[in-house]
């Protein structure tokens, strides 16, 4: 009986009657979905248990409320059916389309599927867009250890007066290679040091915007030590190399070096 000339009625569950009528019913009250598009305001006829409707939860998120309306007077552009079956997926798609047919042909119907064909095209998407994000990592590892090792090498390599002074002047092989290391160590130091305080911050920043309160402290703090392995033994590489030609150079060999 509730049609588009009566009375607009929906349905709640437990969840959104708690947040705007705690402690009383909320049968007879009203709500309105689009304020801004001045949409027509639903008096509740019943509240359901709490539903979620979310394929998947984050912790801390407690999903969507739910409201029910009847279909004739919500006008959905679309509808999905769900239709429990004991018989095999192919049989209950045909049984569901004929049935269908024979109510309103004029109502198309598509994308007949069972529940285990959309969970695997869901699982599909949701592995292209991990492989494709992997991709996009390794890609900018590459280009950004690429970076960072042609540097530090080529600066590492344009030391070899300096390294020649030392060793003229006793410094063993041991001592200039330290000297070597420990100012890779300090710019990785400095480096990484300033880049994970900003990456922290940037993190949080545009997980603020974000309604889904995640915890990335599990995922980010992997990651940023992860990357700190990755770039201390790039950059370490990139200054040993270098330092092991130099010091194998006798010293006046170094300090002719133009």
């Amino acid at each position: 009986s509730d049609t588009a000339d009566s009375l607009a009625v929906a349905v709640i569950d437990e969840r959104l009657a708690n947040l705007y009528w705690p402690g009383e019913s909320a049968l007879g009250k009203r709500i309105q979905l689009n304020p801004l598009d001045n949409a027509s305001w639903l008096t509740i006829i019943g509240v359901s248990e709490t539903s979620y409707f979310e394929r998947r939860l984050y912790t801390g998120q407690t999903g969507t409320p739910p409201v029910y309306q009847p279909i004739r007077q919500a006008d959905p552009r679309q509808l999905n059916l769900v239709v429990k079956f004991a018989s095999p997926p192919a049989d209950a798609q045909a049984l569901i389309g004929k049935a269908a047919a024979s109510t309103n042909r004029d109502v198309p119907v598509n994308e007949l599927a069972s529940f285990g064909s959309i969970s695997e095209r869901a699982d599909e998407g949701d592995n292209f867009n991990f492989n494709l994000y992997l991709g996009f990592i390794l890609i900018a590892l590459y280009l950004c250890g690429a970076a960072t090792y042609g540097p530090a090498a080529r600066a590492a390599s344009r030391r070899r007066v300096e390294t020649g002074i030392r060793m003229a002047l006793g410094a063993s092989r041991g001592a200039s290679m330290m000297v070597f290391m420990k100012d890779g160590f300090r710019m990785v130091v400095a480096g990484l040091g300033i880049g994970s305080v900003v990456a922290v911050l940037l993190s949080y920043w545009s997980l603020s915007t974000n309604e889904i309160p995640v915890n990335i402290a599990p995922v980010l703090l992997p990651t940023i030590a992860g990357i700190w392995l990755i770039m201390d033994t790039l950059v370490m590489l990139a200054n040993y190399f270098p330092a092991k030609r130099i010091i194998a150079m006798e010293p006046g060999d170094a300090l002719r070096h133009e």
